[in-house]
């Protein structure tokens, strides 16, 4: 029997690595979506450089594209002993980032995996900049994973505020646990400080009422993710 894709929209699946030891569980995690679900799978790779930088030390930059060069071909062996083809792709710049984004449009990818935090990223970091931008910028879904991760989703956490972006978050959680026949927890969060500017004196009663009503409207959104994956089967 053939197995089940494990996640919706994987059909062009974008691999952001930079070679460093923090982008092994993305590569790993990729191609083993990639061979699963029968996807397409582009590695892309960036050299953070500037004109400066390629100016005094052109040298390092010689080094820097060999290596980068050699890590995807290594990539992409990876891929061919999964049964899996495997483009590759190397850009140059600043905001590495912005090439990552660029690459997922120009691909038109369904999905972007990428490392917690690359080279540059300091271990008492829960994620790296390029990282993070990638999720805000992004023009699909990004699957972010660390280093000794396996993507296996027999349980599922989704976070809802009520917003259009937590929505489309909870519809894709759904869909993934009704795939895979996983469990879902829905967790909606009031701030135990409601941060009404320090500025100005709100007495406490008004602090009660507005607490209150921050508590139910999180019950209510909470609430709502639960129906909607109860009226598709999901636990």
């Amino acid at each position: 029997m053939a197995e089940i894709c494990p996640v919706i929209n994987t059909e062009r699946l974008l691999l952001a690595t930079d070679g460093s030891q923090h982008s092994e569980g993305a590569i790993r995690e990729a191609i083993r979506l990639a061979k699963k679900c029968s996807g397409s799978l582009t590695a892309v790779s960036v050299i953070e450089t500037n004109p400066e930088f390629e100016t005094i030390a052109p040298k390092a930059l010689e080094k820097m594209e060999k290596e980068a060069r050699a890590h995807l071909e290594e990539v992409k062996g990876q891929a061919k002993k999964e049964g899996v083809d495997c483009g590759t792709t190397i850009h140059e710049g600043e905001d590495s980032y912005q090439y990552i984004v660029d690459e997922a449009v120009k691909q038109k990818s369904s999905m972007i995996v990428m490392g917690r935090r690359g080279k540059k990223g300091l271990k008492r970091l829960v994620m790296g900049s390029t990282t993070s931008w990638t999720i805000g910028h992004a023009p699909c879904s990004v699957l972010v994973v660390p280093r000794a991760a396996q993507v296996e989703l027999k349980s599922i956490t989704v976070a809802t505020d009520g917003s259009e972006y937590s929505a489309a978050a909870a519809s894709e959680a759904i869909g993934i646990a009704k795939l895979n026949g996983s469990k879902l927890t829905v967790i909606a969060v009031v701030p135990a400080e409601l941060a009404t500017p320090v500025a100005i004196d709100v007495a406490l009663s008004q602090r009660d009422l507005i607490l209150g009503n921050e508590m139910q409207a999180a019950e209510r959104n909470a609430k709502a993710v639960k129906e909607a994956a109860q009226r598709e089967g999901v636990s």
